[in-house]
Formats: structure tokens, sequence, C-alpha cells
């Protein structure tokens, strides 16, 4: 049985978690652009000319989903670097946020989730995530990460097939299109071991990591 705060105390606790979140990386929103930033405006004024580009060249296509990010703010903001550090401090709230509902599932308690959120939301170990634009696709993968380990562990405990299917399909849009699995495929072909035009080679691979995909292994334990 989960042991779940009142309405109230858990809405003050989830307030107090967006809060700690907006506060620790308050200062970054006075920063310009940096570095890495400028290139993406390239990246992305190059697709927005010619779709086809990401598919040209395989491995920016694995980092799709952060470029869609990345247009969609410029699409917004234009060139004004504000609201992109008020975007990057959103996100990381709502990943604070799931870090919360994560903890309750797995710990069945409201106060270790509390706790945990709030030191989630107040570590700086891994900052430049939040303080620097062009490293916002790390929260993004931490939110579909986060996503996936909450309908992973619905789909335990419920046994409901819906929700491990739709675990499944964040898994791979996360893996392939942003995570460590394109994260493989670029470094084979940056070494030369792919050709970056032979997508053959690339499905045979995305198939054999994702044997290690827990979604499976969770349900051949079931079967």
């Amino acid at each position: 049985m989960i042991d779940v705060m009142k309405p109230h105390k858990q809405s003050i606790a989830l307030f107090s978690v967006i809060l700690v979140s907006v506060i620790t990386y308050l200062p970054a929103v006075d920063n310009f652009f940096i570095a890495d930033d400028f290139g993406l405006f390239t990246v992305i004024e190059a697709a927005e000319n010619s779709p086809q580009w990401f598919f040209s060249s395989t491995t920016e296509f694995f980092r799709l989903m952060s470029y869609i990010y990345f247009a969609a703010c410029r699409e917004l903001f234009g060139l004004n670097p504000e609201p992109y550090y008020w975007a990057g401090i959103g996100l990381h709230a709502i990943a604070a946020v799931l870090v919360y509902f994560l903890v309750l599932q797995v710990s069945r308690s409201s106060m270790a989730a509390w706790a945990a959120a709030l030191f989630f939301a107040a570590y700086e170990r891994h900052q430049e995530a939040v303080m620097w634009i062009s490293a916002a696709n790390e929260t993004v993968l931490a939110l579909n990460c986060l996503v996936f380990l909450l309908l992973w562990q619905r789909a335990a405990d419920s046994g409901s097939r819906v929700v491990l299917i739709l675990a499944h399909a964040v898994f791979v849009q996360f893996e392939i299109v942003h995570g460590k699995i394109g994260d493989r495929l670029s470094r084979s072909v940056l070494n030369g071991d792919v050709d970056r035009n032979d997508w053959n080679v690339y499905l045979k691979r995305i198939k054999g990591f994702l044997g290690g995909n827990p979604c499976c292994a969770y349900k051949r334990g079931q079967q």
C-alpha cells in the first residue's frame, strides 16, 4: 500500500520541488548563447532548407528529438537566449516532479519521494544539462528515461500489456532517436565500422541492442 500524502500536502510538496528547481538554476537565466549553441542554429537551418538532410547525415538523425526541441525553441524565442534557459529550467522541474512519482511508486513512501525529488532538483552535479542550452538534450533524454521507468514500473505492478507496449514505445524512441543506441551507432559510423548510408546494417544493430531492453526481460519473465 502506498503511503500518499493528503492532496493539499502533496501539492505543497510538489510546489516546493518546482520552487527549488527554479531557485537552484536561476543564475543561468542571465547567460548568453555559449559555444555549441551557435552551431545548433546552423543545423536547424540546414534541416529546414532540406528535411532529408537528417537522413543523409545519419549520425545527426540519432539526435533528432533534440533538434526538434531546439527548433521549437528557436521558433518561439528567436535569438533571445533568456527564454531558452527558462525552458531548460522548466524541463528540469518536470523531471524532478517525475522523480517524485517514480520513487513514490517504488518505495511506497511519499516522504521518500519528496526527499528524492528535492535532492534531484537541487543537486548540481550535472548542471550543464540545465545551465547550457546545447546540453538540454540531456534533460530531454532524462525525461524520456523517467517516463519509461514510470510506465515499466506500472506495467510490472499491474501486468497491463497496454502499459508495457507504451513503455516499449518510449524506450525505443529515446534509445534510437536520442539515447545510447544512437550514440553507439554514431560511434560506429565515425570509426568507419558502418557505412553511414547502409540502413540495413543499422537496423540489424538496433535489433541487437534492443535485446537488452528491460521491457523485453520483463516480458520474457512473464512467459
